[in-house]
């Protein structure tokens, strides 16, 4: 990211992000161990959605019915 972004390193925006990015992996990790059902690729990938849409808190949940409780409500069985 940093090079990509022309930031140092150590940048703060840089390192706040790849943290929220590895946290969102072990969220999918754990949702995945929790529910063997899900495909993993699917869940990694509405993951990665979330970022890409701006992380839009106000639909978290909500795309399918979902309570808004978290993201794992959303994620396709």
């Amino acid at each position: 990211m940093a090079k990509r972004t022309d930031r140092p390193e150590n940048d703060f925006e840089i390192v706040l992000f790849a943290g929220s990015v590895m946290g969102a992996m072990m969220a999918v990790q754990q949702y995945c161990a929790d529910h063997p059902e899900a495909d993993f690729i699917d869940v990694v990938d509405r993951a990665m959605a979330r970022y890409e849409a701006g992380q839009p808190l106000g639909t978290l949940g909500r795309e399918e019915g979902g309570t808004g409780a978290g993201a794992a409500d959303s994620v396709r069985r």
